[in-house]
């Protein structure tokens, strides 16, 4: 760091490593559980001239026994990021020392960013933007598999079909399929079970939830809404109700709701 500091700039020492350098930040979110809202942190790396993202691990506690394990797992022999020459990360007190010192015995140098300069972690600061406007906002999830599995599908497009302004704007990992000059043009979609997953018009998947941020509230609301065409009923956040009827990401039990299991919002008796 002292050597930085004396003879180059900031932008200077990124595009003269980036090829052993890598970011770290967190992401969090709110997914539904049996007793409510619960805020998970996801840690991830990104490596800055690829754009690779390597995912942590997430947890409504990420303390310092899960923040080493996290490290040992990166930094094992086979892991993502051996040959790390540098890793970055802000002044989060989540990056104890001890995560610091895994990292640093594998060969990876440590720096600590100066306190409130997030535009020195640009890379990972774009990368959390960017997830939570095209993915994680997009859904409502319920339970931690749920939200595993949207980011690992998020993550598979956006590494091989997904352009990247910052980096002349071409696919990282781009998927062999899309290098063919010949043959027949076909449509692929990641999360294609939420379209799958959608009841007849008129009728929505129950859930037992409980539900208190009037944020989640309207956005319920407006998932139903544009999945179905039907305004969400008026009570649906009334505290007398524990069934709330919405279209949700049902992956709790990774299948398809029956017949049995919808509520007809027109008030006629689901068969």
């Amino acid at each position: 760091m002292v050597e930085r500091r004396r003879n180059t700039t900031w932008a200077s020492f990124i595009r003269q490593h980036r090829d052993v350098l890598w970011a770290t930040d967190f992401f969090t979110t709110e997914i539904g559980t049996r007793w409510g809202l619960a805020t998970y942190y996801v840690l991830f790396f990104i490596h800055v001239r690829s754009r690779r993202i390597v995912l942590g691990e997430m947890s409504q506690n990420p303390n310092e026994g899960w923040m080493k394990q996290t490290a040992r797992n990166v930094t094992s022999s086979d892991g993502p990021l051996v040959g790390a020459r540098y890793l970055i990360h802000d002044r989060d007190a989540k990056y104890t020392q001890s995560f610091d010192q895994i990292l640093k015995a594998a060969g990876t140098a440590v720096i600590r960013l100066p306190p409130q300069s997030p535009n020195l972690n640009a890379f990972a600061e774009r990368f959390v933007k960017t997830i939570k406007t095209e993915c994680l906002e997009q859904f409502v999830l319920f339970g931690e598999e749920s939200l595993r599995h949207v980011i690992r599908e998020y993550l598979a497009h956006y590494h091989a079909e997904r352009n990247h302004q910052g980096i002349k704007n071409v696919i990282p990992f781009p998927d062999r399929r899309l290098e063919a000059r010949e043959g027949r043009i076909e449509k692929a979609e990641w999360l294609g079970w939420a379209a799958e997953l959608l009841p007849p018009p008129g009728r929505l998947p129950k859930f037992k939830v409980r539900l208190c941020d009037p944020s989640v509230i309207s956005r319920l609301r407006r998932f139903v809404s544009r999945h179905t065409g039907l305004d969400a009923p008026d009570d649906i956040a009334e505290p007398k109700r524990r069934f709330v009827p919405v279209v949700l990401v049902w992956l709790v039990e990774s299948r398809a709701p029956t017949s049995d299991e919808y509520v007809d919002l027109t008030g006629s008796t689901a068969t």
